[in-house]
């Protein structure tokens, strides 16, 4: 017998589609990564056309942009097992936030 806090789908398993949380965390992983992903290719756009950027400097922007990620993905995994997912989460997307937003 079900719960009548967890919907169940037509195959007999809970849906996640109707649990509220899920909804909540999904639409926040979808507009952070949306917001990486504009912002990736963004970035070399407006080096080429507000900073008359050549092809390599755009390969070097582009490169170093990719290298933090791989240079410190290990560590960081070792550290966030340790700690709070929720927090983490919060507060690696409001660091991004700051270190994206340009100085007025």
């Amino acid at each position: 017998m079900s719960s009548p806090c967890a919907p169940v789908s037509p195959a007999g398993r809970p849906s996640l589609r109707q649990h509220q949380d899920f909804r909540r965390y999904l639409t926040g992983q979808a507009a952070s990564v949306a917001g990486s992903s504009i912002s990736s290719m963004a970035i070399p756009v407006l080096a080429v056309l507000e900073l008359k950027a050549i092809p390599a400097q755009v390969a070097w922007v582009t490169f170093l942009g990719q290298l933090p990620p791989a240079l410190l993905a290990l560590h960081a995994g070792a550290l966030a097992d340790r700690h709070s997912k929720r927090k983490q989460m919060i507060t690696g997307d409001l660091a991004i936030l700051a270190l994206r937003t340009p100085p007025r």
